[in-house]
């Protein structure tokens, strides 16, 4: 709310920083190609009014003619609309910049048919165990808003805990993998440690 108060122009704002972001605070171009942010349909808070000063949004007439003729649905999504009728009224779209250990990865479509692989990649990506700058994954996810890399590529070869636990056990009944789990919970020092 306080940075739609401070900038006129502000229409949406992506609060979650992408991975590596750096810095502590909300910019709207890229730093490097000082180019406008896109509208992040992920996660937004829009501002309704602004918004609804937009409308009609403008569909260009390429666009309107393919889905006329054919009776198709327009081409572009309504967010690349949205994005396109942002700019053109000088608006902007804020992303945040947090650089800190909160941040979002968007797997794309193609990762999530395989259950497994979509669950052991979330897994690696919410593990704080395995967020590293210097780690294969997280160098190839830095900057970026889509995941970089799949299963089988290198999320499973880097561990930065010191000590790593590998608990094996097949149909055991409830208590005795409760009592596993709770001795490994009193173990002095066992926030440094991970567990397969």
């Amino acid at each position: 709310a306080e940075l739609f108060e401070k900038d006129a122009d502000a229409l949406a704002v992506l609060p979650l920083p992408i991975f590596g972001s750096g810095g502590r605070h909300l910019a709207y171009q890229h730093t490097d190609t000082q180019e406008n942010f896109r509208y992040e349909i992920r996660f937004s808070f829009l501002h309704l009014g602004r918004l609804n000063s937009m409308l009609p949004l403008h569909i260009s007439a390429s666009d309107k003619s393919d889905a006329v003729n054919t009776g198709a649905a327009i081409k572009p999504g309504w967010y690349r609309i949205l994005d396109d009728n942002i700019h053109a009224a000088g608006m902007r779209n804020y992303r945040g910049l947090h650089g800190g250990r909160n941040f979002f990865v968007h797997p794309q479509n193609d990762v999530k048919p395989d259950l497994q692989d979509y669950m052991l990649i979330m897994d690696r990506v919410s593990s704080s165990h395995t967020i590293s700058d210097s780690q294969v994954p997280w160098l190839a996810q830095r900057g970026t808003v889509d995941l970089q890399c799949g299963p089988g590529q290198d999320w499973f070869v880097e561990r930065k805990e010191p000590m790593i636990f590998v608990i094996c056990g097949r149909n055991q009944p409830l208590g005795r993998a409760l009592r596993c789990i709770n001795s490994l919970a009193s173990q002095k020092g066992i926030e440094e440690c991970g567990a397969v």
